[in-house]
């Protein structure tokens, strides 16, 4: 059907009078303008192109005060969501708290009975694991810790085991698996002879359906390096700043670029690898600080997670330096 201009333009405004303000739908306007569907769409398109409508989203709450920023980090980061919470300084111990928090609600509102979820370690992830709230209508979730980890009593609280065991506790019917090994092995032989014997763990973990992953900074800031120093020689220290590593996801550590490198200590990880993580449909990374800015970066361009949870100061660090 041809319209002159007029005519057009009169059209746009009944059907878009009548789509926004009198709650038409698309179909029932069809029938009352005897006009096709796919019309109907193209209208409303043109109706907005030309500001004959304008949607003005009233955010009374003020919920989504970075909605802005996250799409910037979307975008920048090439991953599929980012969110951002708002902290009242860059405290450590309260950017983790803040950021455990919104990744234990984010995790939450995707949960379905019966789904396997991988847990990570950290203390952001400690936080994580105290925020979760018990759901009882989700049932029958299986657990299974991403990497080993050993240590003393206040470390044990962030390896994985006990990440897995703490969430597991607020779901019902939930099973816990446990992978009894250290993060970092002595050397190869050894890396190599506990995961023969845990390769049950690993082929759990390449059927995740949601793995929850902290990021940690570089060698100078890593929670790795001072919770395993016995594993850490000055040629580990030496190989790492030669290939400029800037951070570690699952103990393995990648450059800049997201490139994992070719150094001893990631052959001696017993942890989820890069390419498993690169398997899940939805990895969650929960990381904040300012000072894991490149860390961010480079295990975004690696695809070693797709949702990004983190404060107000490490985004606008982020986004400022991609945009340079």
């Amino acid at each position: 059907m041809a319209f002159t201009v007029e005519e057009r333009y009169n059209l746009k405004v009944k059907i878009a009078h009548l789509y926004y303000l009198e709650d038409k739908t698309q179909v029932e306007i069809s029938k009352m303008l005897n006009i096709s569907r796919p019309t109907i769409i193209k209208l409303l398109k043109e109706a907005k192109e030309e500001q004959i409508v304008s949607i003005q989203i009233a955010e009374l709450k003020n919920t989504s005060s970075f909605l802005k920023e996250e799409i910037m980090l979307r975008n920048l980061l090439g991953i599929e969501d980012a969110k951002i919470v708002n902290v009242p300084s860059e405290n450590v111990e309260i950017v983790c708290n803040r950021i455990g928090n919104a990744t234990a609600n984010y995790m939450s509102n995707l949960l379905k009975s019966g789904q396997r979820i991988g847990i990570g370690w950290g203390k952001t992830l400690e936080y994580f694991a105290e925020k979760v709230k018990t759901i009882n209508k989700i049932k029958d979730l299986e657990f299974v810790p991403m990497l080993g980890g050993l240590g003393t009593n206040r470390e044990v609280k962030m390896f994985a085991n006990a990440l897995c065991e703490k969430v597991a506790s607020k779901f019902p019917k939930s099973t816990v698996h446990y992978l009894y090994a250290p993060m970092i092995a002595a050397n190869e032989l050894t890396a190599n002879a506990f995961k023969e014997s845990i390769q049950n763990i690993f082929e759990k973990i390449d059927a995740l359906d949601i793995a929850i992953v902290g990021i940690d900074g570089d060698i100078n800031h890593s929670t790795t390096r001072t919770s395993s120093p016995d594993f850490f020689s000055a040629n580990d220290i030496a190989q790492l700043a030669k290939y400029r590593v800037v951070g570690n996801v699952c103990a393995h550590f990648y450059d800049i670029n997201g490139n994992v490198c070719d150094v001893s200590i990631n052959k001696r990880v017993i942890a989820a690898s890069a390419e498993n993580l690169k398997r899940i449909p939805t990895v969650i990374a929960a990381a904040g600080g300012k000072y894991k800015t490149d860390s961010i970066i480079g295990s975004a361009r690696g695809k070693l997670f797709n949702i990004l949870i983190t404060d107000e100061f490490t985004a606008k660090n982020i986004i400022s330096k991609l945009q340079k």
